[in-house]
């Protein structure tokens, strides 16, 4: 049995802190967190999404390792690129005010100074004023333990929400406020509004037709007096 006063003499103690710290530190870089972080970005003319992932979160990792040395190279990387790239597509949704968005453009590319690949993914359309729906069904290309947080982002304002197994799907609301379109008058309404424009049209006719009364009894008076005149 180990003394307390031997356990916290300082060469033992140092020791012992230096040998806690290379375990965690070991651990830690062999240990990876089962979560990945989406990020989704309204623009004028377009939604840009954005996945921040870990290989070996997929469950057909050992597939694309075809060396089977617990890593993806370049080489390995390259050969299944577009494939991941539509799988990772293939299982997300993005609904416009209920309308199914396609993606235009899509990709992924490995991060040089981690071990996480990055899926990005253009979607056409102004997505800042309507609601935005996303499912994901990458529950179905992770492990089950994968968590996703999502990051709804426009400017300084936000929206959080996580998805997983148990929840694949999430709601945003719309960052600005579209005009309303103008609402059909009702019958009465627009009896009114055809009365209103019957008065507005009434005086200029009636001056009208004052005026043209005037005209035709003076060009009568007119006339009359030059037939009256004796000939010459």
């Amino acid at each position: 049995m180990v003394c307390c006063r031997c356990l916290f003499a300082p060469r033992v103690f140092r020791r012992l802190v230096l040998f806690l710290v290379f375990s965690a530190s070991h651990f830690a870089s062999a240990h990876t967190i089962p979560i990945s972080y989406l990020t989704l970005v309204p623009a004028a003319e377009s939604l840009h999404l954005e996945i921040v992932l870990n290989p070996f979160e997929l469950k057909f990792f050992s597939e694309l390792d075809r060396s089977h040395d617990g890593r993806i190279d370049a080489a390995e990387f390259a050969a299944c690129e577009k494939e991941v790239s539509g799988r990772i597509a293939g299982a997300l949704r993005v609904f416009s005010n209920g309308k199914l968005m396609s993606a235009v453009t899509h990709g992924i590319t490995a991060s040089d100074d981690s071990h996480h690949w990055v899926f990005r993914a253009h979607y056409p359309g102004d997505a800042r004023g309507v609601r935005l729906r996303i499912e994901s069904h990458l529950a179905e290309l992770t492990s089950g333990a994968h968590l996703t947080q999502v990051t709804y982002r426009w400017r300084d304002q936000q929206q959080l929400a996580s998805l997983d197994s148990a929840s694949q799907f999430a709601e945003f609301k719309p960052f600005i406020s579209q005009p309303k379109p103008p609402s059909a008058a009702s019958p009465a309404e627009a009896t009114e509004q055809l009365k209103q424009t019957a008065s507005r049209a009434i005086v200029p006719a009636i001056i009208l037709a004052a005026a043209l009364l005037i005209s035709l009894s003076l060009w009568a008076i007119w006339r009359k007096g030059r037939q009256k005149q004796p000939n010459a």
